[in-house]
This record gives structure tokens, C-alpha cells and sequence, in this order.
């Protein structure tokens, strides 16, 4: 049987089904685009955890004070007044330790013009947007001379 008859005898077969055909197509259509879907999912979900990892830092450890409690109410991790200054300088002459940012939280109301807000307040050092691996977007991060002057800049992110 030549080739030519082979396809004569499937179009005509298919011209006979129309239903069944123009279905197996629906459904061919349909599974190709969500295959197509959960591979372009998957790729985007990959780099966004990839992303996410590169911010976090790598090869990071984080020093926190403990926590300490205050007429019988615990304060929280974080919350003890342990660390020092000195501390920080220690840990940056440990062997291998390429940067080190010195940091405090707190809370506190930030005022703009007329508006003001409640909210967590971080203190650091110039070094943590190149551990974090943080891109400046707009501006500029905050410089040593700001940080020894005690130059009031805030950093928005």
C-alpha cells in the first residue's frame, strides 16, 4: 500500500468523524498548553527561589543576643543587651570572615510630613547589603562616614 493511499484512507476516516476528531484535537490542544503552563510555572518558581537564596546570603552565620526576662515578662529572643561594639570587632578577626554588619532592632514611629507610622526599626552597618547580596534599586546605601558621624539616613526596603 503506498503512502499516498495510506493518507487518502485517514482523511477520509477522519472527514467521517468529525466529533471524534475535532475532540482528540481539543484534547491534544489542551495538553500540550499544560505542559507547556507547568513547565513555564516551574522555571519561574526555580529562579524565584533562586533569587531568594542569593538574598538570604551565603556562607552566612547571624550572632544574636539572648533573651532575657524583666519582672517575670520574657522580652524575647534578641532581646538581651549582651553583645558589644567589641564583639562585632572580635568576630571580624576570626579567619575566613570576610564581612561583618553590627546591627539593633527596635520599634518606633516613623514621621513623614503630616503621617506617621508604627514599625520595626533596623539599625546596621554598610556591609550588609554585600553579605545579603542586596541590589540599591534608587539612590544609594549608606556610606561609613554616615554610620560614624551617626547621620540620620534611612534606607527604605
Amino acid at each position: 500500500m503506498s503512502v499516498l493511499m495510506v493518507f487518502r484512507i485517514a482523511f477520509k476516516a477522519l472527514g467521517r468523524n468529525k466529533m471524534r476528531t475535532a475532540l482528540t484535537m481539543l484534547g491534544m490542544i489542551i495538553g500540550v498548553a499544560a505542559v507547556i503552563t507547568m513547565v513555564a510555572l516551574g522555571t519561574g518558581a526555580q529562579s524565584s527561589i533562586e533569587s531568594q537564596i542569593q538574598s538570604a546570603g551565603t556562607n552566612m552565620i547571624m550572632v544574636s543576643a539572648g533573651n532575657f526576662s524583666q519582672g517575670g515578662v520574657r522580652q524575647g529572643q534578641g532581646n538581651a543587651s549582651t553583645l558589644t561594639p567589641d564583639d562585632s570587632t572580635a568576630i571580624q578577626q576570626i579567619q575566613g570572615v570576610q564581612y561583618k554588619a553590627s546591627g539593633v532592632n527596635t520599634r518606633g514611629q516613623v514621621v513623614a510630613g503630616n503621617s506617621n507610622w508604627g514599625t520595626q526599626i533596623q539599625g546596621t552597618d554598610v556591609d550588609l547589603p554585600l553579605i545579603r547580596s542586596w541590589p540599591t534599586v534608587q539612590g544609594s546605601f549608606f556610606t561609613p562616614t554616615d554610620v560614624a558621624t551617626a547621620a540620620k539616613v534611612a534606607v527604605l526596603g
